[in-house]
């Protein structure tokens, strides 16, 4: 008995000893996989993190890069590339213009942390704002400005802004596209005339849009809400200061070095005299400031020196052959009106007035040699007016630059070519005007110290364009 006993204690034992082995060998076995398992997690985490990073580094360069995008970048190629670095590791970006599709661009941008990589892509539309004509419409104390200020089947060439509105007045609309920051209906009669032919007129619409060619247009429903830099005192006291400074002596433009004035107040034909002049004003006052209003017609007196086909004053009239001459800023205290007989200009200037300016020529005012279509436009010659209203009379068609705080109006059967920002263009009287967006504005046709420019004196921030964001998307 006791034997046995004993036999069954032994027995116990050893299997209690199996189980504290088994324990102790799942407990090892445990320890060792849960030890396997954290180093993973620990890996993973330390390669997630390293990825984060990556994407951050790719999403700083091209927020980098988008914030300070120029069209100057291209230096003349499709694409263009930047690198650079974040506290989060290293990017290169890619930056790629749409040949295809005007104003449409796209950056990829690849971020790279030790030895992960990620890359984004942001498509975009960039729109320089001398680079379209801008009936912007919400002017505060203007009138409102909307696309139903159209009368009579006007034309509008190019790409064109405006705040809203119904487009009611059978309008044709080439080449594009048409900017509407809110609603905006078309009426039965719009004519739809995309370039190049095949392709489709684009609207980029802010609000609904209704009334389309659905066959020949198609909407883009994404739009800025576009704000001008309004004219206020501190760029008219710029522009005044600069003409007094450039009347100093009779040098094109400010002069380096300066020159005494030797000017004198006389009147006659441009080429029959010889010496300086300016027109009616004492050799001790600023010749290309107007101490009140301005007009010139083809039956006022010649003023001014031209010395050839390349020496002219800053400020100047031939009667002779109907041309006036502006380089640098004219300035006038007054109302400015440019009347019948003056048929052309030379020079890149600008004249501001702190009135309404009127260009009631009855046939063509443009650059000397100019021909009877658009891109007349150059560097050297190419004018522009600023006031708180401008209208080109009937009959008339000016070729230029026009900013003002208010009313841009189209008189009965006038064309306009050039680029215009206003708070409302209009054309009251039909039949038709025609308004047309020449090419290569923004890049060296707008005469410098206007709004909106890089040379605007207010500052860089008065110049640019306006980003329009498309579709953004992680590709790796």
């Amino acid at each position: 008995m006791m034997s046995f006993v004993r036999q069954q204690i032994e027995d116990e034992q050893g299997i209690a000893l199996m189980v504290v082995i088994g324990v102790i060998a799942l407990i090892s076995v445990m320890a060792v996989g849960g030890f396997a398992l954290a180093s993973q997690s620990v890996h993973s985490t330390a390669r997630l993190q390293t990825e984060e990073k990556s994407f951050q580094a790719a999403s700083s360069g091209l927020d980098r890069v988008l914030a300070t995008f120029s069209q100057a970048n291209f230096q003349g190629q499709n694409s263009y590339q930047v690198s650079g670095t974040t506290p989060d590791g290293s990017y290169l970006v890619s930056v790629g213009r749409d040949p295809a599709v005007p104003y449409r661009f796209s950056i990829v941008c690849t971020g790279t942390a030790g030895t992960e990589t990620a890359r984004v892509r942001q498509d975009f539309y960039f729109l320089d704002l001398w680079s379209v004509n801008i009936g912007q419409g919400e002017n505060p104390g203007s009138p409102p400005g909307t696309a139903g200020d159209f009368n009579g089947g006007p034309e509008i060439h190019g790409p064109f802004f405006v705040s809203g509105g119904n487009f009611n007045s059978n309008p044709d609309f080439f080449g594009g596209p048409l900017f509407a920051s809110k609603d905006v209906s078309f009426g039965g009669g719009t004519g739809w005339y995309p370039e190049p032919a095949g392709t489709k007129y684009v609207i980029y619409a802010g609000g609904a849009c209704s009334g389309q060619d659905a066959s020949k247009v198609i909407v883009q429903h994404s739009c800025p809400d576009i704000e001008l830099p309004w004219v206020a005192a501190d760029y008219m006291a710029s522009m005044l200061a600069k003409a007094t400074s450039q009347s100093a002596d009779n040098l094109r433009g400010d002069g380096n070095p300066a020159v005494a004035n030797g000017e004198v107040a006389t009147t006659g034909a441009v080429n029959t005299y010889t010496g300086t002049r300016y027109p009616g004003q004492l050799a001790s006052q600023p010749y290309k400031v107007i101490n009140g209003p301005l007009s010139i017609t083809g039956s006022s007196a010649s003023f001014g020196k031209v010395s050839g086909a390349t020496n002219w004053d800053d400020f100047a009239f031939d009667t002779v052959n109907n041309t006036l001459y502006v380089e640098g800023i004219v300035y006038v205290k007054g109302d400015v009106t440019i009347g019948s007989g003056v048929a052309n200009y030379k020079g890149s200037g600008i004249i501001v007035s702190e009135g309404d300016v009127n260009i009631d020529t009855g046939g063509t005012f443009q650059p000397v040699g100019g021909g009877s279509g658009a891109n007349d436009l150059s560097a050297e010659n190419s004018l522009a007016v600023i006031g708180t209203n401008v209208t080109l009379g009937r009959d008339s068609n000016f070729e230029g630059t026009v900013f003002c705080n208010q009313t841009f109006e189209i008189g009965k059967s006038s064309i306009f070519q050039g680029a215009v920002h206003a708070n409302l263009i209009t054309n009251p009287s039909p039949p038709k005007a025609e308004l047309w967006m020449e090419e290569g504005m923004a890049a060296y046709k707008v005469p410098e110290g206007m709004p909106g420019t890089a040379t605007d004196p207010r500052g860089s921030n008065f110049g640019g364009g306006v980003v329009i964001p498309g579709t953004w998307s992680r590709i790796q």
